[in-house]
C-alpha cells in the first residue's frame, strides 16, 4: 500500500501542473489578442454643421449642435457646403460576392466571353458610356457585416468584427444612412438582414432574408425582386437598398466555376436592366436618381470601398462621416464647377483633419497655417505630424492664396540462441538507455518544420500540403517499423524452434518451423496500410488552399457523377476520414474536408441543419463542430485507445493502482496534444508579432491566427472529455476493487 501512497502525489501534481499550464496559457492568450488586434478607436456622435469649418486646435469634435426640424437641417448643410446636391434620389444595388473581373475585367481586358454574355445589359452599359466601373478594393475580413459597415461609414472596422459577423449589433457610428434619415430622407430596404440588424430603427419599409442560409439560391432573391415593381411605383423613398445573396451562396456552394453561376449572372443583369429601366423614367428636373452615370468601360479605375462614404455623402449634401478614412471619386462629380470640385476635395481634407487631431494630439493645422507649408513644427525630423502639415498647407495655400503664410547442429543451435541473446540484452539495453527512434526524430523535426513553415504567407495558404506530408511520411515511418518487428519476430520464432530442437532431442520440429509472425504484427500492418490508402483518398477529395483550388478534385466530379456512385463515395470517404481523424494527427482530415485558412470556406450552411430558428449559441457550436469535427474526432480516438491501454493494466493484479492506471491513461493522451498545442500556439504567436507589418497581416496571418486560437479551444475541449472519461473510469475501477477486497476478507 506504501507504493500507491507514493505514486498519487505525482498525479496530482501532474494534473496540478497541466491545469495551471492552461489556465496560464489561455490567460497569455487573451492578452495577446486584446494587444494585438486593433481595436480601432472612433469620434463618438455625428457630423454636423461643424465638418464645413476649418477645426480649431484641441477640439476634435467640434461642440454639440442644437437640433433641427430635416428640412432645415437639410437646406443649412447646403448652404455651408457650397456644393450643391447633384442627386435627390439613391438606389444602392449590391450583389453579394460579384468578383470585379466578371464585369471589368482583368489588366485592362474585357471580360471572358462566357461572362460577357451572361450580363448583356450590364455590358451594353458600360460600353455605351452610361455606367462607370472601378475596382473596389475590401480590406480584410471580407465578411458582410463589417463590409457594410466600410461602405456607409467609410471606417474600416477591427479585424475581430468576423467574430461579430455571425450576432450583429445595431452600429452606432456616424455614417451615410443616418445622415440621410436626420435630412429627412425615407430609405427602403430590400434583402439582406444584416442591414436591419445594423439599423433596426432606419427604414421606412424593409423586407430581410438570411443571409446565412447558404443552400438557398433562388428564394433569397426572389424575396427582394418581388418588390421591385411596388417600389418603383411609389415615389415615397429617397434611398432604395437592394441586397442581393443568391451569387455568393452559388458561390459558396461550387465556387466561380459553378454551373449555376451564369444562370444567376443572368438573374442579376435582368434586375439591373430593370432597375435602370425604372428609375431613367422616374428622372425630372426635380428627381434625379443615382445608380450609376459616368463612362469609363473596362479602364483599370481602382477605388477602396471606403471611398463610397464620402463621394455619397457629398452628392446627396450631408456631412461626411466623422470616421471616414474613404477619398472621395472625382469622376462623378464632373457635373460641378471647378470650384465647387475644390470644395468637395477641401471638405473631404477638413474630416479627415479632425480624425487625424483625435489620434495625434500633437498635430495643429493652425500651426501650419503660420508657417510657410508646415515647416514650423519640426521637433521629430521627418515626422507624420511635419509631413501632414506641408501635404496639407500646400492644399489649402494652393486653394486659399489668402493663407499664403498663415533486428546445424548443436554448436550452430547454440551459437544462434547465444546471438538472439545477445541481440536481446542489447535491444534492451537500447531500450532501456533514452535514445531517439526513427518516428521520434520525424515527430521533431515535424513540429520544427510546420513551426518554420508559419513563417510563410504562402505556406499558411497551402498549410493542407504540409500535414498531408507529416502524415503520410509518419505513417511510411510506422509501416517501415512494423515490418522489421515482424521480421524480428520471424527470427525469434525460428530460435525458438531451435531451442526445442537441442533440448528435446527431436527433430522434427525442425521441419515444422514457419515463419508466422505475430498476430498484433499483422493486425498492425493491415491498419497502417489502409490508413495510408485512406489518406490518399482524402488528399484527393479537395483541392483546398488558394493557388491550385480550381484544380479537379473528386468532390467537383461528384457534382456532376451518377447518384448511386455519389453515395458510394460518400460512405468510403466518412470511412476514410474516420480512419485518418482517429490515428496520436486530425488536422489532416480537417483540410482534406475542405477546410483552409481562409475565413470564407468556414462551412455556414451545415451551422443550421436541425434548427428551426436562428440561435448564434446553437449555430456557433455547430459551425465549430463542422469546422473542427476531424480533430475532434481524433479526441474520442484517444478515449478508445486509453480504454484498449487500460484494460490490460486493469486486468493484471499487481498493477492494479489506480493512480498508476490513471497516470497511464492520462499523461501521452492529454499532455501530449497540450504541449503540441502549445508549441504551435507559442511559436505563431511570435510569427504573428514580427509580421504585423507585413503586407498580408490582416490577409493571411492573422485570419490563420484565429484558427490556432479555435484549435486551441478544440484541444482543451478534447483532453477535458478524455481527463474525464479517464478520471472516471479510474474511480469505478477503485470502488469495484475496494468492494471486492471487502468481500474477500
Amino acid at each position: 500500500m506504501a507504493g500507491g501512497g507514493g505514486a498519487s502525489p505525482s498525479c496530482a501534481a501532474v494534473a496540478g501542473w497541466t491545469v495551471t499550464a492552461v489556465l496560464l496559457q489561455v490567460v497569455g492568450l487573451s492578452m495577446f489578442l486584446y494587444g494585438f488586434f486593433p481595436v480601432k478607436p472612433t469620434l463618438p456622435g455625428f457630423s454636423g454643421a461643424e465638418s464645413y469649418r476649418m477645426p480649431s486646435c484641441g477640439l476634435a469634435g467640434g461642440g454639440e449642435q442644437p437640433a433641427l426640424p430635416p428640412d432645415q437641417l437639410r437646406s443649412l448643410y447646403r448652404e455651408l457646403s457650397e456644393v450643391p446636391p447633384v442627386y435627390d434620389r439613391l438606389v444602392l444595388m449590391v450583389i453579394d460576392g460579384l468578383p470585379a473581373e466578371f464585369v471589368l475585367g482583368r489588366v485592362g481586358k474585357p471580360p471572358s466571353k462566357e461572362m460577357v454574355e451572361s450580363m448583356p445589359y450590364t455590358q451594353s452599359l458600360l460600353a455605351g458610356c452610361k455606367a462607370t466601373g472601378y475596382h473596389a478594393k475590401a480590406a480584410p475580413p471580407t465578411v458582410t457585416m463589417p463590409r457594410l459597415k466600410a461602405m456607409v461609414s467609410g471606417a474600416i472596422g477591427g479585424f475581430l468584427d468576423v467574430a461579430f459577423n455571425f450576432n450583429t449589433q445595431a452600429f452606432l457610428d456616424d455614417n451615410l444612412l443616418d445622415q440621410l434619415h436626420m435630412i429627412g430622407y425615407k430609405l427602403v430596404m430590400l434583402g439582406d438582414e444584416t442591414w436591419i440588424k445594423l439599423f433596426p430603427k432606419l427604414f421606412w419599409r424593409q423586407d430581410g432574408v438570411s443571409s446565412f442560409y447558404v443552400k438557398d439560391t433562388v428564394e433569397v432573391d426572389f424575396n427582394v425582386s418581388r418588390h421591385l415593381e411596388s417600389e418603383f411605383a411609389a415615389k415615397d423613398w429617397n434611398m432604395l437598398i437592394l441586397h442581393y445573396l443568391g451569387l455568393d451562396h452559388v458561390g459558396h456552394i461550387g465556387g466561380r466555376q459553378s454551373v449555376l453561376m451564369p444562370q444567376k449572372l443572368k438573374e442579376m443583369d435582368d434586375v439591373i436592366r430593370r432597375v435602370h429601366n425604372a428609375v431613367s423614367g422616374l428622372e425630372d428636373n426635380l428627381d434625379r436618381t443615382l445608380l450609376s452615370s459616368y463612362c469609363s468601360p473596362y479602364d483599370q479605375n481602382e477605388a477602396l470601398q471606403v471611398d463610397l462614404a464620402p463621394t455619397l455623402s457629398l452628392l446627396f449634401g450631408t456631412p461626411i462621416p466623422k470616421n471616414n478614412i474613404g477619398v472621395v471619386l472625382p469622376e462623378v462629380f464632373n457635373s460641378l464647377t471647378d470650384q465647387q470640385k475644390l470644395r468637395t476635395l477641401e471638405l473631404n481634407s477638413l474630416q479627415f483633419l479632425r480624425l487625424l487631431q483625435a489620434q495625434l494630439p500633437a498635430f495643429c493645422f493652425e500651426d501650419c497655417i503660420n508657417a510657410k507649408y508646415g515647416l514650423g513644427i519640426d521637433k521629430i525630423p521627418q515626422s507624420v505630424e511635419k509631413k501632414l502639415c506641408h501635404l496639407l498647407s500646400k492644399a489649402f495655400d494652393s486653394h486659399h492664396p489668402s493663407h499664403l503664410h498663415q533486428t546445424s547442429n548443436v554448436k550452430s543451435i547454440e551459437a544462434g540462441c547465444n546471438r538472439t541473446a545477445v541481440n536481446a540484452y542489447y535491444e534492451f539495453l537500447r531500450y532501456a538507455n533514452y535514445h531517439w527512434h526513427l518516428d521520434e526524430v520525424f515527430i521533431i523535426m515535424g513540429i520544427f518544420l510546420y513551426v518554420s513553415s508559419l513563417g510563410s504567407s504562402s505556406f499558411v495558404e497551402e498549410e493542407q500540403y504540409t500535414w498531408h506530408y507529416l502524415t503520410s511520411t509518419l505513417y511510411l515511418i510506422f509501416l517501415i517499423k512494423t515490418t522489421q518487428s515482424m521480421l524480428r519476430e520471424s527470427n525469434s520464432t525460428v530460435a525458438r524452434a531451435e531451442g526445442k530442437i537441442f533440448h528435446g532431442n527431436d527433430c522434427s520440429y525442425f521441419t515444422s518451423c514457419k515463419l508466422i509472425p505475430s498476430m498484433r504484427d499483422g493486425y498492425k500492418l493491415c491498419t497502417i496500410i489502409i490508413i495510408l490508402v485512406s489518406g490518399r483518398i482524402l488528399r484527393a477529395w479537395h483541392q483546398g488552399g488558394v493557388n491550385w483550388v480550381h484544380f479537379p478534385d473528386i468532390s467537383k466530379s461528384l457534382a456532376q457523377a451518377d447518384s448511386f456512385v455519389v453515395k458510394a463515395l460518400q460512405i468510403i470517404s466518412v470511412l476514410a476520414v474516420v480512419i485518418v481523424a482517429m490515428q496520436l494527427l486530425g488536422l489532416s482530415g480537417h483540410f482534406g474536408l475542405g477546410n483552409t485558412n481562409n475565413l470564407a470556406s468556414i462551412d455556414v450552411a451545415g451551422a443550421f441543419i436541425g434548427i428551426s430558428s436562428y440561435s448564434t449559441v446553437l449555430s456557433g457550436i455547430l459551425m465549430f463542430m463542422i469546422t473542427y469535427g476531424s480533430p475532434l474526432l481524433l479526441y474520442l480516438g484517444m478515449v478508445v485507445y486509453i480504454s484498449v491501454i487500460s484494460s490490460d493494466d486493469i486486468s493484471t493484479p499487481h498493477q492494479s493502482k489506480w493512480s498508476c492506471i490513471l497516470d497511464k491513461m492520462i499523461t501521452l493522451p492529454c499532455l501530449l496534444p497540450l504541449l503540441i498545442n502549445s508549441i504551435a500556439l507559442t511559436s505563431y504567436t511570435i510569427v504573428l508579432l514580427l509580421m504585423r507589418n507585413h503586407l498580408f497581416v490582416w490577409s493571411v496571418f492573422s485570419p490563420k491566427y484565429l484558427y490556432v486560437c479555435a484549435a486551441t479551444v478544440c484541444t482543451c475541449a478534447g483532453v477535458f472529455i478524455i481527463a474525464v472519461t479517464a478520471v472516471y473510469t479510474c474511480t469505478v475501477f477503485s470502488f469495484r476493487m475496494r468492494n471486492y477486497k471487502d468481500k474477500s476478507v
